[in-house]
């Protein structure tokens, strides 16, 4: 069995939540131009992911209808890959005061080696006791074209992995996203395989990917450091963003999904910005904000509570 298809208790909890809120309603009785979230929300249904290309699946959410997905894309004329490109040395410079603040990532997919990681944006979660250490860094990351930060799948980090480091083979969690991952430090082979595309780091530039398709990294024999961050899939419209954001960011899916990505000491910092974050007007848009939404009960967690969490 798939993971995805272990997953699907969890996305019919999720479901659960959005019928008694009435963004399920408010989302079925919208006209055209929300079409493809409908049927993106009639496959979060189904134990397969819908039509989708090879070594394409994401863990948790089907595939979005009519994206344009791709293993790995050219960062030639891309707008965020020169953004990016233009603040490497800002990035160098302030990720250097940061090395001896770093997270490690545990078990998961880290084969080999050491994985440290400085997160700034946590699943669409702004970390202020991180920004505080960096804030040229925080404006970077919130001033990129196309952000979608506030997506509960989205992150910003920078990313080292010490020498000989592999990170296995895998998937995320949906196909609604492009990452970037820009070279900050790269003094050895360092390789990303996404698909059956294999590339190189290179300083300043950015490989541009879908975490959807499987991937995998390694580097050689000194530490590697790349600077990641997420924005929405270009092939999403303006309304499409807003809604998808709008569903997944409400406070009682959100406590689902992020039930075993949260760390002890970070939950009560989180469970406060989901209360805070619940009265943002957009929400009201799409919820019944006089609903009375259970508390659902999941029996079978599939593959999320193997997911790893940064500590």
């Amino acid at each position: 069995m798939s993971p995805f298809e272990r997953n699907l208790e969890i996305r019919k909890a999720v479901l659960g939540v959005m019928r008694h809120g009435g963004y399920y309603e408010r989302i079925m009785d919208s006209g055209p131009e929300l079409d493809r979230v409908k049927e993106f929300l009639r496959r979060m249904e189904q134990p397969t992911h819908g039509p989708r290309q090879s070594k394409q699946h994401p863990t948790f959410l089907p595939i979005f209808p009519g994206l344009d997905n791709r293993p790995m894309r050219s960062p030639q004329g891309d707008p965020v890959a020169e953004y990016l490109r233009a603040a490497t040395p800002r990035i160098h410079a302030e990720a250097l005061r940061l090395r001896s603040r770093t997270l490690s990532f545990t078990g998961g997919v880290v084969t080999n080696g050491a994985w440290l990681i400085y997160p700034l944006w946590y699943m669409g979660v702004n970390l202020p006791f991180m920004t505080v250490h960096c804030p040229e860094l925080r404006r970077i990351a919130a001033e990129i074209p196309g952000c979608g930060m506030a997506h509960p799948f989205s992150e910003a980090l920078l990313s080292w992995q010490e020498p000989h480091t592999h990170l296995g083979a895998h998937c995320s969690v949906d196909s609604l996203r492009l990452r970037y991952s820009v070279g900050v430090i790269i003094d050895s082979e360092c390789w990303l395989r996404v698909g059956d595309i294999k590339k190189q780091w290179q300083v300043g530039e950015s490989i541009v990917f879908e975490d959807c398709f499987e991937h995998e990294a390694w580097n050689g024999d000194a530490s590697r450091l790349v600077f990641i961050i997420d924005t929405w899939h270009p092939d999403l419209t303006p309304l499409e963003r807003e809604a998808l954001q709008c569903g997944f960011r409400k406070r009682e899916v959100r406590e689902i999904l992020y039930e075993f990505r949260m760390s002890e000491p970070m939950r009560p910092f989180l469970r406060q910005r989901f209360m805070e974050e619940d009265r943002e007007p957009a929400l009201q848009r799409y919820w019944n904000p006089q609903a009375a939404i259970p508390v659902p009960r999941v029996e079978d967690w599939g593959t999320w509570n193997t997911v790893p969490v940064f500590s």
